[in-house]
């Protein structure tokens, strides 16, 4: 636990641009090497890495103290007016001109911020959801996005003669619609009282909670999408299931997950894979398999078995040799991961029993399958209390977490459903 006393020494080593930096980077949020934020190219998001130290280790009455001084309450409760606050991050090379009571307050603030960013982040990436194992995450500046393909033209090459005009290739246009995107938003005030009386765990699960309560909401907005319960698929204005048993694409069938044949079987609805254009095959190489926990250790061990042993109907002769699914596919989940099969069993969602909701089982090319708009990737804000209201309710600033995004099927052909009802 960091203690005023501790936070004294260390501010007054660093000065208040250099505390900061120093603080962010302990919290993991600031890269030491470059100065800023960590930042996901991939994920598009600001991220949480190589922590030191965590939130709940710093006290924001010790940091208010060992910033502030004993009069730090009277400090905060007269804050710094809008016009004259300096933020400390950007004023490292003008310290000598900031006025040492903002430059202090702009210290407290953006440490005290880094708190609850670090909390935020820490909880909306654990790894209890895997959302983004499962989607591919497109960013867009559209709120719908009409994705423009070519169908595949198949084997049409045609022979030439010398001196003859090569052949043209015929094109046909195909394109899926995903739906409109949805802003969801969540935030938590701190105020001189929370500081002064040392509230910091209190504020610190309030701010676990909104983001929680984000990446939880993604959670079950892709898992629906994915189970099948949503279904969002729409290829050239019309709307498909994404699971079929007939039709266009055959990848939901009754085959209940017991051995290394249950995987091939799943794995050959792909080979019948074809394009819905001309008819002709397409190529899938499934790389994902997901099941229920009930399932999950049974489908490592079906995975990960370093050898099988086979015997012949009259079990006379046993045949041992390699695995054939060894390495095959990657097992996305946990034995516990609750929120897949809680949806499976939901009155509003599949709505299944016990035994089917727990037999249900996926593979396939996920990422190639479902995708993820998004306008907004996961975003913590820091605003500062301002104005009559912020000012009655002694509020010092509030922090505001956002995403905005959809859920979607990119093409249902990439993925297969096995289930154990009929």
């Amino acid at each position: 636990m960091y203690y005023g006393v501790s936070v004294k020494n260390m501010y007054d080593s660093l000065g208040p641009a250099g505390f900061a930096h120093k603080a962010l980077q302990l919290l993991g949020l600031e890269d030491p090497k470059i100065g800023s934020r960590r930042f996901d190219p991939l994920l598009g998001r600001n991220v949480l890495e190589s922590a030191a130290v965590k939130p709940d280790a710093i006290s924001l009455n010790a940091l208010a103290l060992g910033i502030l001084g004993i009069d730090a309450g009277n400090i905060l409760k007269k804050g710094v007016r809008p016009h004259e606050e300096v933020d400390v991050l950007e004023a490292a090379g003008t310290a000598a001109v900031v006025p040492s009571t903002f430059a202090n307050i702009s210290a407290f603030n953006s440490v005290a911020a880094g708190l609850f960013e670090a909390k935020m982040l820490e909880t909306y990436q654990k790894p209890d959801y895997v959302a983004e194992q499962l989607f591919e995450t497109i960013p867009t500046n559209k709120r719908s996005e009409k994705f423009i393909g070519i169908a595949g033209s198949g084997d049409t090459a045609e022979e030439r003669k010398p001196g003859h005009r090569h052949p043209r290739q015929g094109l046909s246009e195909r394109y899926s619609t995903t739906p409109e995107t949805t802003n969801f938003a969540n935030g938590i005030d701190v105020t001189v009282e929370a500081v002064m009386f040392d509230m910091t765990k209190d504020l610190l699960r309030q701010a676990e909670a909104a983001s929680d309560s984000l990446a939880l909401k993604r959670e079950n907005r892709t898992l629906d999408v994915f189970l099948g319960i949503t279904n969002t698929y729409n290829y050239g204005g019309t709307s498909y299931n994404t699971y079929l048993t007939s039709g266009n694409w055959i990848n939901d069938v009754q085959q209940p997950l017991v051995d290394w044949r249950d995987v091939d079987a799943l794995l050959q609805l792909f080979a019948e894979m074809v394009d819905q254009e001309n008819g002709l095959p397409i190529s899938v190489i499934p790389k994902d398999m997901f099941v229920m926990p009930r399932n999950y250790l049974n489908a490592k061990g079906i995975l990960n078995y370093t050898g099988i042993e086979r015997r012949t109907g009259s079990a006379a002769e046993v045949g041992l040799g390699a695995n054939p699914v060894s390495g095959l596919l990657n097992l996305v989940g946990s034995p516990t991961y609750p929120y897949a099969y809680r949806r499976a069993r939901a009155a509003d969602g599949l709505n299944y029993s016990v035994a089917n909701a727990s037999g249900l089982w996926f593979a396939g090319d996920f990422k190639k399958a479902f995708g993820y708009t998004q306008n907004i990737p996961f975003t913590v804000e820091k605003i500062n209390g301002e104005g009559y209201e912020s000012k009655d309710r002694r509020l010092i600033f509030s922090m505001f977490c956002d995403e905005m995004g959809v859920p979607f099927v990119k093409d249902p052909r990439y993925v297969a459903r096995g289930r154990v009802q009929a």
